[in-house]
């Protein structure tokens, strides 16, 4: 019997590459836009140290099912666990971190040192970065529609009329005669008050 060793590319432990919820892509494309400097860093893959820094040239999502899409960054997938971003001149934050992807194993953000001899060192800075607060896609919400009042003008009918000048034409009628009988009756005559001769 003999042995056959199989050699490929070492494994990956992927964790934010394949995203149910491409909005988590859309925030770590604009991450990318702000922070183009990265470094690529494996803590679960058993990476030594942090690669070397470089800038970001381009950035897409890609569906790879129904249901899930990836972000491509300079013409390959990545996974957003392992791809740090230059927030500060000595700090780099996890992407996936700031997209709101849950991760495990992996350092919130990586610490430069100062320069030495042999260069510059960056390494994990495994103290634990205040939560970043997600910000949820919510539906833009429309202003009520405002009230609009239409009085349409309607031709008016002979009865309408009738009844809107009757009324008041009945009232001073009857008006009228009410003073004409007051004055009847109040009105003494000029004879009367002449008294017979004696």
């Amino acid at each position: 019997l003999g042995l056959v060793a199989l050699t490929a590319a070492p494994a990956r432990a992927d964790q934010c590459q394949w995203l149910e919820d491409p909005a988590v892509a859309t925030r770590a494309m604009r991450e990318l836009a702000s922070h183009p400097e990265v470094i690529s860093y494996c803590e679960p893959c058993g990476d030594a140290a942090p690669g070397a820094p470089y800038s970001v040239a381009s950035t897409s999502i890609r569906r790879v099912d129904p249901s899930a899409v990836t972000l491509v960054v300079d013409g390959q997938e990545v996974d957003l666990a392992y791809l740090y971003v230059k927030t500060g001149e000595r700090q780099y934050r996890n992407l996936a971190a700031l997209a709101g992807c849950p991760t495990s194993d992996v350092s919130p953000s990586l610490r430069v040192e100062t320069a030495t001899a042999a260069g510059v060192l960056i390494q994990a800075d495994r103290r634990a970065e205040p939560a970043m607060p997600v910000m949820l896609a919510t539906p833009a919400v429309e202003p009520p529609a405002p009230t609009v009042i239409v009085v349409a003008a309607a031709p008016m009918s002979w009865l309408d009329a009738f009844l809107a000048l009757g009324a008041p034409l009945l009232i001073l009628g009857s008006l009228a005669l009410w003073i004409a009988s007051r004055r009847r009756a109040l009105h003494v005559p000029r004879a009367s008050r002449l008294s017979p001769p004696r």
